[in-house]
């Protein structure tokens, strides 16, 4: 059975820790809010620093609408976790009401010894 855990938290509160300690114990895999902010920086050649990626992100709300950035999150994990709508509706009300603080960890129970 695949478990999918979420993370929520300020900057700093640990859930870069958890998520190590996670992946390390479970054999877990990390989907990233921010990693959507960080493949833009990528493709311009810029570092992944903090205040790149809050102007990025308040940029492209401001300009493309307040869920761009969760919408296309929704998308990828879609992808990877074929659920029932109503799950994943449920999951991003949840996520747009914390914005770019969600970490999103899924993981198999036991996968590894």
């Amino acid at each position: 059975m695949k478990l999918v855990i979420g993370l929520v938290g300020k900057n700093g509160s640990g859930k870069t820790t958890v998520s190590k300690r996670i992946q390390d114990n479970y054999g877990g895999k990390e989907h990233r809010f921010s990693q959507i902010l960080m493949d833009i920086l990528d493709r311009l050649y810029l570092p992944h620093e903090r205040t790149y990626l809050q102007k990025l992100g308040k940029s492209l709300r401001a300009e493309l609408g307040p869920d761009v950035i969760a919408n296309a999150f929704k998308k990828d994990l879609e992808k990877e976790f074929p659920q029932d709508n109503n799950f994943w509706r449920a999951v991003f009300l949840f996520i747009n009401s914390f914005g770019l603080f969600f970490n999103l960890f899924s993981f198999f129970m036991g996968s590894k010894n």
